[in-house]
């Protein structure tokens, strides 16, 4: 059967999505100390949480991060109660805590003032199912459903520099003026974009 790609549809089916996104990341080498707790915060409020689903049971995650809370944040409450991270002060998407050319952090979020934007990322594809075009199925609905569905003007995302090539297959581009960059012992990165034409 092929997997269903669409937003959460229930309190129960966001919360099995954290599940698997926080095991995914728990188990990747390079990804694991990036996980705290039950690894919900506050970017998660703000975010619309899309997955993939093999009948019930979720097996992809991807989140838009967007500027206020979504319709998702009353579940979230619910399924984090008082655990749910802190954003710090003065930050408004997750990129912002790693990506270290803050004023090209600055202009970038400026040029986009005025536009309905958000920041793409935590993706998690469960590991029974990396393998044919799955993955690849996933982001291109995804980037649907976030241009066409939402009607984002523009997202972006920190993509690992080795898969830029690979994103960009797939509509993304480099954002203007993003250098690659290190944060602690994550792989190098860069910052893709896709805009809705």
């Amino acid at each position: 059967m092929k997997p269903e790609f669409r937003e959460a549809a229930s309190q129960k089916e966001l919360h099995a999505l954290f599940n698997l996104r926080r095991d995914v990341y728990s188990k990747a080498e390079s990804l694991k100390t990036m996980v705290h707790g039950i690894d919900i915060t506050g970017f998660d409020l703000n975010a619309l949480h899309f997955g993939a689903f093999d009948g019930l049971v979720p097996i992809g995650y991807m989140r838009m991060v967007g500027q206020k809370e979504t319709r998702f944040a009353p579940w979230i409450k619910n399924i984090a109660a008082d655990e749910i991270i802190d954003i710090p002060n003065k930050i408004s998407f997750p990129f912002e805590l790693y990506c270290p050319h803050k004023n090209w952090n600055l202009d970038f979020l400026n040029d986009l003032q005025g536009k309905k934007i958000g920041e793409a990322g935590k993706l998690a594809i469960h590991k029974d199912y990396r393998n044919g075009s799955m993955l690849e199925d996933f982001i291109k609905a995804f980037v649907t459903y976030c241009k066409e569905g939402q009607k984002f003007d523009s997202g972006f995302g920190i993509c690992t520099f080795a898969l830029e090539r690979y994103y960009k297959k797939l509509g993304f581009y480099r954002a203007p003026g993003a250098l690659p960059f290190i944060h602690k012992d994550l792989p190098e990165a860069v910052m893709l974009r896709f805009d809705r034409e």
